[in-house]
């Protein structure tokens, strides 16, 4: 979508751009570093650690998609993942609140955040989808069919969807 100058000119004035090394740690779950991210480049992932030891892949993000280390945008409660990055990683990072400061300021901005949103949601429903076939097989032949961007992001990069 076109986003006008200024709003271009207060992103490029408050966001920054950072690389991320593979197997690098973003935030733990005690902790909120309270950034909207979006993914240039790479692969991160949300993940919870059992006390058995398991690793559990709460949620996934790939390139043009975006994540926040706290719960939401609008709080400052550190989420409840390890924030882990599984390939070498290009984040557009703004601190929450000058992310919230461009959706109030400007339209552009508030509508490119509303449409991530929604992606995130259709993706969202897309795995509840995927989740409720009765096989394995089923399951990753949806996959396949519904999210091949997320089976083209993950081949071979170690993890397992629990």
């Amino acid at each position: 979508m076109a986003i006008p100058e200024d709003a271009r000119n207060f992103l490029e004035q408050h966001g920054m751009i950072k690389q991320f090394a593979k197997g690098a740690i973003f935030s733990r779950p005690d902790e909120a570093r309270r950034y909207w991210c979006f993914v240039l480049d790479g692969l991160v992932a949300g993940i919870h650690y059992p006390d058995d030891g398991q690793r559990v892949m709460r949620w996934l993000t790939i390139p043009f998609s975006y994540f926040t280390d706290t719960e939401h945008l609008f709080t400052k409660r550190a989420g409840n993942v390890h924030i882990e990055f599984l390939r070498p990683t290009i984040l557009f990072m703004l601190r929450n609140e000058i992310a919230l400061e461009g959706q109030r300021r400007f339209w552009s901005i508030s509508e490119l955040f509303h449409i991530l949103k929604q992606h995130h949601i259709n993706r969202l429903r897309k795995y509840a989808l995927i989740s409720q076939q009765p096989s394995h097989y089923q399951k990753y032949k949806l996959l396949i069919e519904e999210l091949p961007e997320i089976v083209a992001q993950t081949t071979n990069v170690g993890i397992t969807f629990k």
